[in-house]
């Protein structure tokens, strides 16, 4: 009965949520299309403002490096603070942002990797394909990378205020892991794009305190229109109905005492509760939900469902 739910969107005739029965089967109900109970960090609206960002920031960073240059989102996930700080094991260029009118900094990290292709290019190098690998941050190098980091939090606040009323802006740089202090010590929602510029790739990162994605999870929510709603439920529907069940198919028991099971030897017939011809009850998950018959197809033990199990699928 609940795979039907979710299957069809409604239970079955006939079963009151509300009645004892239903308070028996200890089952709850879920709206599979109300977003806003669904995971508040993989909300529909921060991909939408993700592919936004990826659009606005190639033509903008293009125009700084004078090459053109892709930016995909990658995707988001949650990490803590200590994890986000050792996940960057090489030097990354750190600007740390305020996110008004709410509460706390953000932070937005631009690889080592990315670095080096934004000063390689700046300066006239023809290609990224011969990079080093081996950034320093310098007297000379810093202002471009911050000018470059400056622009993509224009496109980031953009993006975000246009979405949420929220806009970002700069506080400091600084080096992660010489100064990774300021955005802590919470769980951050991360944000990550990559970026292809003459032959070149590298990443940034974009790092929102979970607080702050609660705080604005209602805008997020309204963001996605009618059609999003059910491609967003539809993709949830299909993870659910994907979900591995074993099916049971139980021959009989048979009540035996510790004496004799210990004198049962090959050869010896058991007398179980079934009598022959008598439908098999089919369990998935302990709960019963079809009755079958026994057979055989090509040398291997089947069975033919004849009907449904007293408390239906």
């Amino acid at each position: 009965m609940l795979l039907c739910g979710i299957r069809d969107g409604v239970l079955p005739q006939g079963d009151d949520p509300d009645s004892a029965d239903a308070v028996e089967r200890d089952y709850s109900l879920y709206d599979l299309s109300f977003m806003e109970r669904i995971d508040q960090l993989r909300l529909p609206g921060i991909n939408r403002i993700n592919e936004g960002i990826g659009r606005a920031a190639a033509p903008r960073l293009g125009v700084f490096a004078g090459r053109a240059v892709a930016v995909a989102p990658e995707g988001v996930s949650v990490a803590g603070y200590a994890e986000l700080a050792g996940e960057s094991r090489n030097p990354a260029v750190v600007c740390v942002f305020a996110m008004t009118p709410l509460e706390g900094t953000g932070a937005l990290i631009i690889d080592a990797a990315l670095a080096e292709i934004i000063v390689e290019l700046y300066f006239g190098g023809e290609t990224a394909g011969g990079l080093r690998g081996n950034f320093v941050l310098t007297p000379a190098t810093r202002p471009v990378i911050e000018r470059a980091a400056s622009t993509l939090l224009d496109v980031i606040s953009e993006a975000w205020k246009g979405a949420t009323g929220a806009a970002f802006s700069c506080v400091r740089f600084e080096r992660w892991g010489l100064n990774p202090g300021g955005i802590g010590p919470e769980s951050m929602h991360l944000s990550s794009f990559r970026v292809e510029a003459a032959g070149g790739t590298g990443r940034f990162q974009i790092a929102i305190p979970l607080h702050a994605i609660a705080a604005m999870r209602h805008r997020l929510v309204n963001l996605c229109d009618e059609t999003e709603r059910r491609r967003w439920t539809g993709r949830l529907t299909g993870l659910l109905m994907e979900t591995p069940l074993v099916l049971t198919a139980e021959l009989g028991t048979a009540l035996i005492s510790a004496g004799d099971l210990l004198g049962l030897r090959p050869g010896d017939i058991i007398e179980i509760d079934k009598k022959a011809g008598e439908p098999l009850p089919v369990t998935a998950g302990g709960q019963p939900v079809f009755l079958a018959a026994p057979g055989a197809v090509g040398g291997r033990y089947a069975v033919r469902i004849t009907g449904i199990g007293a408390q239906g699928i």
